[in-house]
């Protein structure tokens, strides 16, 4: 059986979709909680929004693993440091096409 360019694009989708779940999941609950810890309206808004922005870039992390690309150090902290959801949500679809990691960035 040959593979092809649609089968990998098809198995990609899959893992996004599966990981992009995942990461929004954990961090709404994530958000959920820091929110209510805070115990205020503005609170709970910026703990969903932190852990968001937390759940995409492990969404984002786990999509480059799986497709077996190479992570960097700066490439990591950039990811990781980066606060604003929409960055990281296009970040994440952007990863099932590139061929290094670095290519999010361009």
């Amino acid at each position: 059986m040959t593979t092809t360019g649609y089968d990998y694009e098809s198995i990609a989708r899959q893992y996004l979709s599966h990981w992009i779940e995942q990461g929004r999941t954990e961090g709404l609950e994530q958000g959920r909680k820091e929110g209510e810890a805070k115990g205020r309206a503005e609170g709970r808004a910026e703990g969903r929004a932190e852990g968001r922005a937390e759940g995409e870039a492990a969404a984002l992390l786990a999509v480059l693993e799986a497709r077996g690309l190479e992570v960097s150090a700066e490439v990591r902290e950039r990811i990781t440091g980066c606060t604003d959801p929409e960055v990281l949500e296009s970040w994440v679809r952007r990863a099932v096409i590139v061929d290094r990691a670095e290519e999010l960035f361009a």
